[in-house]
């Protein structure tokens, strides 16, 4: 839910400095738009590849939960990118965006490809076919709701 609050509004409200200064680039925003998407579509791809893997494995529900909740980090950063706010040397240069983009699709894949596969066991047995289904459907109203946006 908070990568569906964020991603779609920033995309359409900043702009990266490397395509507004160049001439030669056509429809600057255009681009902007596209490394987006594009961007934020591999490095999420690239969290939930790393979530399945063993050596990038984090065993405690614990720590998942906190790195779910520290998440919400991302909203301040990406409101204070989109209003420009002071100092802009930090919030208006174009490497702060693309790795607050990066992070924020990287931990959105990872984090929630661990939360996918660790909360159905802790779930008792009678529930889990319930937890899965459930979990099945909120990725897939997720993804539904990412290709109208």
């Amino acid at each position: 839910m908070l990568t569906l609050w964020i991603f779609p509004a920033t995309v359409n409200c900043s702009y990266l400095n490397i395509f507004s200064a160049n001439p030669n680039v056509a429809q600057p925003e255009s681009w902007y738009i596209v490394t987006q998407i594009f961007t934020f579509n591999v490095m999420e791809f690239v969290g939930a590849w790393c979530g399945n893997k063993p050596m990038f494995t984090i065993k405690s529900i614990a720590v998942i939960k906190n790195c779910a909740w520290l998440r919400i980090l991302f909203v301040a950063t990406f409101l204070l990118t989109d209003f420009q706010a002071t100092p802009l040397w930090l919030w208006d240069t174009d490497a702060f965006k693309i790795i607050d983009l990066i992070l924020l699709a990287w931990t959105c894949g990872y984090v929630g490809t661990l939360a996918a596969k660790k909360i159905p066991t802790i779930v008792e047995p009678a529930k889990r076919t319930m937890v899965c289904a459930y979990i099945g459907t909120c990725i897939a109203i997720g993804i539904l709701f990412g290709t109208f946006l």
